[in-house]
């Protein structure tokens, strides 16, 4: 056939020539590109063969038909179908599986009614209704099962459409046939075979991957299926042979997915260990969409409680300020993070000045009365005991604060108005060093963190040392005086016993894991593991051991063997001032008590620690430690006045409320009842502040006058609930009349001052017989020979002397002072000051007399001292030192 031209016919198949059996030779010559001016072109098929029809001839699958599970693969080589990583028992679904002609046209099948359908000749309705597509798994392999919609003759959206769920087993292959119906033989022109009567065929070939997590390993009949867990359950381990139940801390659960509720941390996605944020439960919002690893932002790490220093996580870098777990960004809170430290060294400082200026000033008294009673100027009875009260109650008013600090730095759940103020002061290390790392976060090679925050926090202490040294010499310059700097061991030994619970606290969490999931943290840095070979392991080996035995062990037993060497040697007065801050007051056999304190708060400390994830056991343990220790001081009364015992008693007694107050509040109110727990906090702080003020009370020391007329209002009031109410206002003092016979008095004593600050520089202070022969004494012996050959007047004032001088005897509490009993119960004995005679007898007639004045005048006395006389004092002291 030459120069023909087929062009707008219409068929059901083949629009321009149909053929069966036979293939005419034009089709050849259009195959060849010899189509002899012949054309077949716009032509129209209803069902396929455009242009030339007769058989289908292949099978076409579009990738993007093909459905299967997300981790799967699926690619064409060499016309075979590949599917890798499909996981047996899951689905393949072909939604387009189209047929296509000998042109490359897709089999195509518009909607047309039954009855239009029947209008085609049979052979068009036969070929039409044979056409079908199925699939065909291997059934020689019992393993290999095949279930869904395997075969279809349904044309839908231009296509055949199969859904088919396949099962064998993990790690397997297998090949499946995709086929169409049988089509016909075609023969040429010569006879000759051209396409043999068969199906249309694709092979698939399917690799099987492992189960993965979020699905379990099911026996399906022969075959072993990885089933998905349905919604409400989940599988996050390989092993598992059953979907877990979604845990009540999870809004919905399925597959290998947890939506935890907000409150909630998991290390990952793939743990199933769900731990309440009980530290702070507002760190952790896992349904925050702005959250990261289930943490607001700027908090890191396990239970958020650490802040992204670096900018790791968030791109800012931050810092906690006061509250843990509360993290700001250090750009825009630079200035507020040095506030604050400023203000918690000033606070500090303040406080621990205020304390030590109390304490010096009143050892400096009690130096100088000492000096008085031995020169024998003038007796001040007990006055010189109580000199010691304010370094007492300071002890028991530090001690108070720390042991309430380390109650709220292992409570949570606490307001911070309650416990701000006791953190500060008393473990104002802990609060500085956490706020500094916005200044290590610029320093890389600073790191760890834990290990500098620690370093830092010791500079407190450091800090406040030379702050006082720094104040003594500008002191000293300027008036001349050295009495700062002669008290530079007392103020060592007070920022040691001050420091000492927070530098305890420091060096254990250093040593100290907390258990958190299936991980253990370091305490003092939850980012760091436990025992980390770099982060962890040799800083607490070089560090943290060696300085936590010097601190806790080698000080505390220098300090014990020096005070014990002192007691027993009988050391200067000068030395056992300066040291007097460990054992005033206490009795003589327990000058050791102070450092039994040390042990009791180690006790407390690691006990706090160990047991701080426990809290029925903490608490109960601390209790009994607080119960112990009441029961200690009530059988040994180691203060010899009774009102420190007392108030050690109610120390303890105050703390074990707190504690148990504080857990209370901690673990049986919500957030939602907010009214409850601050009725609970401000109990507490009810509780510790009357207990607070106090000892604040007891330390401050204010005299009003007995006379109306020099009272003013405020005083007024004191007077009288001092008045009415005596044993509540106990460092409130009456000033008596005879306030200005003392004054008188202490006129005559600064000029016995100068006399025996000259004697002082040319002769030994303990050497009695230098002491007598140069005031021009007699001894004892020839002052009772003269006095039996005087006149019968003089016998007679001899022998009132020797019952003044019982009354002496009774008044004075330094019996065995330096071994000199003879020379406090001697008869008669003259002033090494008064020259005169007759003088002589005066004076000690009045000190006879003033030995039988009240206590509270011994104080007024003392206090008076303290004032009028603190130069002379000064002077005396600084000599002697």
């Amino acid at each position: 056939m030459k120069e023909t031209l087929i062009s707008q016919n219409q068929a059901a198949i083949g629009g321009g020539i149909y053929y069966e059996q036979l293939i005419p030779d034009i089709i050849f010559d259009f195959q060849n590109k010899n189509n002899n001016n012949n054309q077949i072109s716009n032509n129209y098929a209803k069902f396929y063969g455009k242009n030339i029809g007769s058989t289908l001839r292949k099978i076409l699958i579009d990738q993007k038909n093909i459905t299967i599970p997300n981790q799967s693969n699926v690619y064409f080589d060499d016309q075979q179908l590949f599917i890798k990583q499909f996981k047996s028992g899951s689905q393949i679904q072909f939604s387009k599986i189209q047929l296509l002609d000998e042109e490359d046209n897709p089999l195509s099948y518009p909607y047309i009614s039954q009855e239009q359908f029947l209008n085609y000749s049979s052979n068009v309705q036969t070929i039409i209704q044979q056409i079908s597509i199925q699939i065909e798994c291997n059934q020689s392999i019992k393993q290999i099962q095949c279930n869904g919609e395997l075969s279809s003759k349904q044309f839908v959206n231009g296509g055949f459409r199969l859904n088919i769920q396949v099962m064998y087993e993990p790690f397997a292959k297998m090949v499946m046939q995709l086929y169409s119906n049988v089509f016909p033989q075609l023969l040429d022109s010569k006879g000759k075979n051209y396409i043999s009567q068969q199906a249309l065929q694709i092979n698939i070939n399917i690799d099987f991957d492992s189960c993965s997590v979020g699905e379990i390993q099911k026996q399906q009949g022969d075959s072993i299926i990885c089933e998905l867990c349905p919604e409400g359950k989940y599988s996050l381990n390989l092993q598992d042979q059953s979907c877990q139940q979604c845990p009540e801390s999870a809004i919905q659960c399925q597959n290998s997915t947890i939506e935890l509720k907000n409150g909630y941390w998991r290390l990952n996605n793939q743990s199933d260990e769900i731990i309440y944020c009980s530290l702070n439960p507002i760190s952790c919002q896992p349904e925050s969409q702005l959250s990261k690893f289930n943490c607001i932002q700027g908090n890191i790490g396990p239970l958020c409680q650490s802040c992204d220093s670096y900018g790791e996580v968030w791109g800012n870098k931050y810092s906690q300020i006061l509250s843990p777990g509360y993290c700001y960004k250090c750009d825009e809170n630079f200035q507020k993070i040095f506030f604050y430290n400023l203000i918690i060294i000033l606070f500090v400082a303040c406080y621990v000045f205020t304390i030590l200026k109390k304490v010096i000033v009143k050892l400096q008294a009690k130096l100088s009365a000492i000096y008085l009673n031995k020169a024998d100027i003038i007796f001040l009875g007990s006055t010189i005991y109580q000199s010691d009260k304010p370094q007492i109650i300071s002890k028991i008013l530090t001690d108070h604060l720390q042991i309430i600090s380390l109650i709220c730095q292992f409570q949570i759940n606490l307001p911070n108005f309650y416990t701000l103020p006791f953190q500060v002061s008393g473990g104002s290390m802990s609060t500085t060093s956490q706020s500094l790392n916005c200044f290590f976060s610029n320093h890389p090679e600073m790191q760890p963190l834990w290990f500098f925050q620690t370093i830092s926090s010791f500079m407190l202490p450091i800090l406040i040392f030379f702050i006082y040294l720094a104040i003594g010499l500008i002191y000293k310059k300027i008036n001349k005086n050295n009495i700062i700097i002669n008290y530079i061991q007392t103020t060592a030994i007070f920022l040691y016993f001050y420091f000492f619970p927070t530098v305890i606290i420091h060096l254990s969490r250093t040593l100290n894991c907390i258990q958190i999931g299936s991980y253990k943290y370091l305490d003092l840095d939850l980012n760091v593991k436990c025992f980390d070979a770099q982060k962890h392991l040799p800083y607490i080996l070089y560090f943290s051991i060696p300085f936590l035995v010097l601190w806790a062990f080698f000080i505390p037993l220098f300090l014990f063997l020096k005070v014990r060497k002192g007691k027993k040697q009988k050391w200067s007065i000068f030395q056992e001032i300066k040291y007097s801050f460990i054992f005033a007051g206490y009795q003589e056999k327990y000058y050791f008590w102070e450092f039994g304190k040390l042990v009791f708060k180690s006790i407390l400390i690691i006990t706090s620690i160990l047991l701080q994830q426990n809290e029925f056991f903490k608490v109960s343990s601390l209790n009994v430690l607080f119960l112990i220790q009441s029961y200690i001081i009530f059988r040994s009364k180691p203060y010899i006045n009774n009102y420190f015992n007392n108030l050690l008693q109610k120390h303890s007694l105050v703390c074990t409320l707190s504690l148990s107050l504080s857990s209370i509040q901690s673990n049986f109110f919500s957030q939602s009842q907010y009214n409850q727990s601050i009725v609970f906090t401000l109990l507490l702080l009810f509780l510790n502040l009357q207990f607070i003020i106090q000892l604040i009370m007891g330390i401050i020391q204010i005299t009003i006058s007995n006379e109306r007329n020099k009272r003013n209002c405020i005083q007024e009031v004191f007077y009288k609930l001092k008045m009415k109410y005596p044993w509540l206002l106990e460092n409130i003092f009456i000033q008596r009349n005879n306030r200005i016979r003392l004054l008188i008095k202490l006129k005559r004593v600064k000029n016995k001052i100068k006399n025996l600050l000259i004697y002082f520089k040319n002769h030994n202070f303990y050497h009695q017989e230098s002491f007598q022969t140069h005031f021009n004494l007699q001894t004892p012996k020839t002052q009772i020979s003269n006095k039996q050959q005087s006149n019968r007047f003089v016998l007679q004032k001899s022998n009132q002397l020797k019952q003044n001088d019982s009354i002496f005897k009774k008044k004075n509490s330094f019996k065995n002072m330096r071994d000199k009993w003879t020379y406090y119960t001697r008869q008669t004995k003259q002033s090494p000051l008064i020259f005169d005679n007759n003088q002589d007898q005066t004076q000690i007639n009045k000190q006879a007399t003033n030995c039988l004045d009240t206590q509270e005048n011994d104080k007024i006395l003392m206090t008076s001292m303290g004032s009028s006389n603190h130069q002379i004092f000064a002077e005396l002291a600084d000599k002697s030192l």
